[in-house]
């Protein structure tokens, strides 16, 4: 059993999801790449198409303030004819308000921040403004916010573009757009999905110019300073970021005038997919593919392999224990190869069956001729003892007869033996208790009939086997026989198994004029003496004799304990 298990490894489910997942490695490999990319190009695609969305929504606003920035140059290019002739700057400047009424200021501004030529009607001193030296320092273009304009007396939206000759700065072009109408402009161009946008204009240094967002908390829903910078890095990209107020929001960031404004739309996020959920979404197709594999693959092998195979085992493990087989095979609609299988099991059950049927009947037989013969032996032994006692009567003298009836007792001995053997149901096992009773009433009742039968004292169950039998039993005979004759009566056999030996013990009293009788000492030189001692050695056992003070002679013999049954022997 140990081998058994030794040899027995991984059952067929497991090998097999090992054998096709490695079989699927190269295939799931391939899967997650693709799925891989199929999902980083669905998130860009989702990303332009958040960013086209802002683009469209600001498309409008992005007109104004480049047609302003391309108004703003072409009067750039009249800016000292203008600055020349203040009453004609004043008319030409109030026509552009005609063409343009969502313009609601046009004015040129020197380089002194004295503004004279304006659609004002009025100069303006602008010279004092800190941010009109910042402008004078770092001349550009620029566009920012006045919820108030001092000139116009309403929210704008101020385009501001510098003038050169050259190197120099002659002075700056100024254009305000009213919020209103810029607001208004962008509401119109919105569809229905860019209307859930919260679209915020930025100019470059992240102040707001215009935005969708209801109240005055625009700010809140723009990242901190430096996000905010970050964001508007990187135009044309969209990112989730952390507003001010730490909610999640999803920024598409579109250009409007290149490093001077940026239209920044927003949605706000639910939750950010966390990076492992990304990269199981990637395996979501391999490990589909995968599972459905091992699924198919596992019902199949069920079907076609495991309950066949398992119907088979319980078809061997019955027919080991009980020996039964079913009248018709059991592997309907199997695979060919396992039904071929089946059917070599059926015949070597078969053929098993019918070679332990012959061995059967052969033992069977066999024990009945070995019965017969020990039997017939048994009788012929019997036989002889008739003659023997017959011939012992025919002798007148009593010294004479003695030995044949001793010789009697030995036969009968024998012949008691071979009785056990073909009463018994076991040929190679004799129950020691039984013969020494059967030998013990034959010395009370056998040859001269000396004493009465001797008791006997012990467990059943002892075994003996054949071979031993016969030199036990002519020994128990020999000493039971010196018993009788120099003993006092009462002989006693006692027979107990110790440490794996049997001991047996014939003790008896030994009587006053018997006591120097030369058999009442085995040790001596008859006959009886020295067959007791023969009969020990085969046996196998030691022997001890001897009288204790008590005035008991014993004759006690120890040998090995049979072990087991011995093996059939060929003749």
């Amino acid at each position: 059993m140990a081998d058994a298990a030794d040899r027995r490894g991984a059952g067929l489910r497991p090998r097999l999801i090992l054998m096709l997942t490695l079989a699927l490695l190269p295939l799931g490999a391939i899967a997650y790449w693709q799925s891989a990319r199929v999902i980083s190009a669905a998130e860009r695609q989702e990303d332009l198409l958040l960013l086209a969305r802002t683009e469209r929504a600001a498309n409008p606003l992005q007109s104004t303030i480049q047609g302003a920035l391309g108004a703003a140059g072409a009067i750039g290019v009249l800016f000292d004819r203008l600055q020349a002739d203040p009453d004609g700057c004043a008319v030409y400047l109030g026509r552009i308000l005609e063409e343009r009424p969502d313009y609601s200021f046009v004015g040129l501004l020197p380089r002194d921040g004295r503004m004279t030529c304006s659609t004002a009607g009025r100069p303006f001193d602008f010279s004092t403004f800190d941010s009109f030296g910042e402008s004078v320092e770092d001349p550009r273009i620029n566009i920012t916010s006045n919820p108030d304009a001092p000139l116009s007396g309403q929210a704008v939206l101020i385009v501001t573009r510098p003038v050169r000759e050259g190197a120099d700065l002659k002075g700056f072009v100024s254009i305000s757009v009213p919020v209103d109408s810029v607001a208004a402009t962008v509401a119109g161009g919105l569809g229905a999905a860019e209307r859930t946008i919260e679209l915020i204009t930025l100019n470059a240094a992240g102040r707001v110019l215009t935005s969708t967002v209801p109240g005055a908390d625009v700010e809140l829903h723009l990242p901190p300073e430096d996000g905010l910078a970050d964001l508007l890095a990187q135009p044309g990209r969209v990112r989730v970021v952390a507003d001010a107020t730490g909610e999640r929001r999803a920024y598409a960031v579109a250009t409007l005038v290149p490093d001077v404004a940026y239209a920044v739309g927003s949605w706000p996020v639910a939750s950010q997919t966390p990076p492992w959920l990304s990269a199981l979404r990637s395996l979501g197709m391999p490990l589909a593919m995968w599972a459905t594999s091992l699924v198919v693959a596992i019902l199949a092998v069920e079907m076609m392999v495991g309950r066949p195979i398992r119907t088979l085992s319980d078809q061997m493990r019955r027919f080991a224990r009980s020996r039964r087989l079913s009248d018709s095979p059991e592997l309907a609609g199997a695979p060919a190869e396992l039904v071929r299988i089946e059917d070599d099991f059926r015949d070597m059950a078969g053929s098993i069956l019918r070679d332990e049927a012959t061995l059967e009947d052969n033992l069977r037989e066999k024990n009945v001729l070995l019965k017969e013969v020990h039997h017939r032996v048994k009788n012929n032994l019997q036989l002889i003892s008739s003659v023997v006692n017959m011939e012992g009567r025919r002798v007148a003298d009593a010294a004479a007869r003695a030995p044949l009836g001793r010789l009697q007792d030995r036969i009968m001995g024998l012949a008691l033996v071979h009785r056990a053997l073909y009463q018994s149901d076991d040929l190679h096992r004799i129950d020691l208790r039984r013969l020494l009773r059967e030998l013990a009433q034959q010395a009370g009742q056998g040859g001269a009939a000396l004493g009465p039968a001797p008791a006997v004292e012990g467990p059943d169950g002892i075994a003996l086997d054949p071979d031993r039998a016969v030199p036990l039993s002519l020994l128990v005979s020999e000493a039971l026989t010196n018993a009788q004759r120099h003993g006092a009566g009462g002989a006693r056999i006692h027979v107990s198994v110790e440490a794996g030996e049997v001991r047996l013990r014939i003790e008896n009293p030994v009587a006053a004029e018997g006591a120097g009788g030369a058999d009442a000492e085995p040790g001596g030189a008859r006959l009886g003496s020295q067959l007791i001692r023969a009969f020990a050695q085969q046996v196998g056992g030691r022997l001890e004799t001897g009288a204790d003070g008590s005035g008991t002679y014993a004759v006690e013999l120890r040998f090995p304990e049979e072990a087991s049954k011995p093996p059939a022997k060929d003749y």
